[in-house]
């Protein structure tokens, strides 16, 4: 019941020595989840997916996007929290401050620097609930087992789409009984039975 980055990343270390590159691949996804600007887990993870079957190229982005997107994902969710609270906190002590010291003074400049405050306030609040709906519904998993084939349908009957390796990483879509609809990174979906992957948020 501890979830620690540490921890995540010894595990995957230990998998990798242990040859099982898929947990491998899942604990440091997890160290992530929690450290996501962790430079250890975050080189071991790249190195793992040069060894992957199945490689998986992220999509380009622009500059400005791979940008933001950079900074976005190196900030925790709890940096996020602890910026937005110090915002808040920041625009009441600004409001007191007003009261008290510009009650019958001219008031542009401390209005101009509240209103900076709370717009910043605004946007790091949403930052940090996009970054909460993205942690806690988070439906990324890895497959577990050496090979997977994915179907049409959930069930053998159907035809076979495609054929995975042990490390890919992609998101489930839906579960039904023992089976889950997953989406690949280049797009391509189908069904895999349920125990050959690994659900990455394990909360």
């Amino acid at each position: 019941g501890i979830h620690n980055a540490d921890i995540y990343y010894n595990l995957g270390n230990c998998y990798y020595r242990l040859g099982n590159h898929g947990y491998a691949i899942l604990n440091y996804l997890r160290a992530l989840r929690i450290e996501p600007n962790n430079k250890a887990v975050q080189s071991n993870l790249r190195f793992l997916y040069t060894l992957v079957q199945d490689k998986q190229i992220p999509e380009a982005e622009d500059s400005l996007s791979a940008w933001f997107l950079t900074i976005y994902r190196a900030i925790s969710l709890n940096t996020f929290a602890i910026i937005t609270l110090a915002l808040i906190v920041s625009a009441i002590g600004l409001i007191n401050w007003m009261i008290i010291f510009f009650r019958n003074r001219e008031k542009t400049i401390p209005v101009f620097i509240l209103m900076i405050v709370l717009v910043s306030a605004l946007g790091f609040g949403s930052l940090t609930a996009i970054k909460w709906n993205q942690y806690a519904n988070s439906n990324q998993a890895v497959l577990i087992a050496q090979t997977a084939i994915g179907y049409s349908g959930p069930g053998t009957e159907y035809t076979r789409v495609f054929t995975i390796h042990e490390g890919n990483v992609f998101d489930i879509v839906q579960s039904r009984e023992n089976w889950v609809q997953i989406q690949l990174q280049n797009g391509l979906g189908g069904w895999v039975q349920r125990p050959l992957v690994e659900i990455v948020n394990n909360k």
